[in-house]
């Protein structure tokens, strides 16, 4: 795997669009670096890994706020992405 370059914003390292950046983006979400822990110690591993890890992490948290919720008797709601597109849209378009 490629070592990606550390950048004061990762982003900037970003290609502009088209089938070419697919593939750039593909390769630097490909590339690895290391993260270091105080208790379990140096973590090499892909940016992709750790993109999929924050999705995964805020959906962890939305389940445990809609479960409080509940528990203190508030109807559930929508905690999926896609609906706080719509929601975004729909106000958009008022």
């Amino acid at each position: 795997m490629a070592k990606a370059q550390r950048n004061s914003s990762s982003f900037s390292v970003l290609p502009p669009r088209g089938t070419r950046s697919f593939w750039r983006v593909c390769q630097i979400l490909d590339a690895t670096t290391q993260y270091r822990h105080p208790t379990y110690g140096v973590l090499e591993a892909r940016y992709s890994d750790i993109v999929q890890h924050v999705v995964n992490h805020g959906t962890y948290h939305r389940g445990n706020i809609a479960a409080m919720l509940r528990q203190q008797g508030y109807a559930g709601v929508p905690t999926d992405y896609v609906f706080y597109l719509y929601e975004l849209s729909q106000q958009a378009q008022a």
